[in-house]
């Protein structure tokens, strides 16, 4: 009657239900029609009476079949609404996507898959079935620990391991400092900035103004008639700019924070570590008075987009807040990773990582920038001293739109006004090129770009 030849990847159970559901509602089968015993349809599928029983029960909890005493299984009277005339297959396998994409896989060659993966397989042979536990909210104390460590090294904070909360990105982060400060206050973004922050906090409720920047960073004079009372700035990187906030620009900032108790500045650090020059500066965390600054960064653009791994410094008194308020929830980060990423970190893995990512940005930075210096008549490249991220300023409007059409097919640039809320009109000759994934040809194709449309 049928033919388990043709079950693909579903079970034989599976594809005995479907193909008799399939015959009810096309009306192969009619109703009231009484079906094949258990044992005569599993003689001649040649399966088990187990497995026939399997799919008869499941044609009787949807109701299209039923059972009568001693008679047998008989098919039902379905309504109308119930009949579909769709023909039931096995599901496809979903094709993997082919990495023909040069530019993602340079970039995933820095990055040490095979230590990666020993490092998983100590983790399943050490923690074994612990690694399905609940875990709590702030997370396992080893990768706190390690980031604990980790601050230190890397810029002298020294924090508890109880006070770092691991939370699944920015996303997750954001909402945590939702649930902590509350959605009455009105949250004040940087602009031009990165514009999932802001996104996240309306969707969360919370009201959202947008603050100029200057050379310096946020300007105090447009965060104090704001009405704002929280503050999300990226004083170490700038984005998309790549600016470095100053310190006078720090000690007012502070300045506002310490003249109304209720005020917090929540301190993301993005994306800092990419620093290709000097040595990064002071966090705000570390000279911060008061105790309202909340630090915040993730690993999804040092490790990998996909790798969704963050965490908030909270000070102490927020730590407290939080255990009260979402104590019982779980964090949002699976223990395999968290426990996998500790051992990445405390074998100074990361930072060597990070090392080599440093070297090759830097590399790419002065090739495209000795590119760029053949058509300094038409342009300036403006400073940056951490990120990816180039800005190059136009002298002429006309010109700036024209290379902007040449560039944007390949999506080599970005207008700088593409990130802000309200973008003044100097920002309309002003373009952001990524150059962390950038190759010698895509270099190359830049700089053609560049010469047809600027040189006669």
């Amino acid at each position: 009657m049928y033919s388990i030849d043709k079950k693909g990847d579903l079970t034989i159970s599976e594809f005995l239900y479907r193909s008799i559901k399939d015959d009810i509602l096309t009306g192969k089968i009619s109703s009231g029609t009484k079906l094949p015993s258990k044992r005569n349809l599993a003689q001649q599928c040649g399966v088990s009476l187990t497995t026939v029983q399997n799919a008869y029960d499941m044609l009787l909890s949807e109701g299209c079949i039923r059972s009568e005493y001693r008679k047998g299984y008989y098919a039902e009277t379905l309504p109308d609404l119930f009949f579909s005339h769709q023909k039931f297959e096995s599901p496809k396998k979903a094709q993997t996507p082919k990495r023909n994409n040069a530019k993602q896989n340079e970039k995933r060659s820095l990055f040490p898959f095979s230590v990666w993966s020993r490092l998983m397989r100590q983790v399943i042979s050490e923690y074994g079935d612990t690694l399905l536990d609940r875990m709590p909210i702030e997370g396992v104390m080893e990768l706190r620990l390690e980031i604990s460590n980790y601050l230190f090294r890397s810029i002298g904070m020294k924090i508890d391991p109880d006070r770092i909360i691991i939370a699944a990105g920015p996303e997750y982060l954001c909402t945590l400092i939702l649930t902590l400060l509350g959605r009455t206050k009105i949250y004040a973004v940087e602009d031009p900035g990165y514009k999932k922050i802001p996104t996240i906090y309306s969707l969360g409720g919370a009201p959202v103004r947008y603050i100029p920047t200057d050379l310096e960073g946020v300007i105090p004079d447009a965060l104090a008639s704001s009405g704002a009372s929280v503050l999300h700035i990226s004083p170490q990187n700038h984005f998309p700019t790549g600016y470095v906030m100053t310190l006078s620009r720090r000690q007012m900032l502070l300045s506002w924070l310490a003249a109304s108790e209720g005020r917090y500045i929540i301190e993301d650090d993005f994306d800092s570590e990419l620093r290709l020059s000097g040595r990064r500066i002071d966090p705000l965390f570390t000279i911060d008075p008061t105790g309202r600054v909340i630090y915040m960064n993730t690993f999804t653009s040092t490790v990998a987009p996909s790798f969704r791994v963050g965490y908030l410094v909270l000070p102490e008194e927020l730590s407290r807040v939080l255990h009260t308020k979402a104590g019982g929830l779980s964090c949002t980060v699976a223990a395999f990773e968290q426990y996998t990423l500790a051992k990445f970190i405390g074998g100074g893995h990361f930072e060597r990582y990070l090392n080599r990512c440093r070297s090759a940005y830097k590399k790419k930075k002065n090739h495209i920038t000795e590119s760029l210096l053949d058509f300094q008549d038409f342009l300036t490249i403006l400073p940056s001293v951490t990120g990816t991220n180039l800005l190059i300023k136009f002298h002429d409007l006309n010109n700036s739109s024209k290379v902007y059409e040449a560039l944007k097919k390949n999506n080599f640039a970005v207008p700088l006004a593409d990130y802000c809320k309200n973008p003044p009109s100097e920002l309309e000759s002003t373009f952001v090129i990524n150059y962390s994934d950038l190759e010698e040809n895509d270099i190359n194709n830049i700089k053609n770009c560049l010469k047809e449309v600027l040189t006669p």
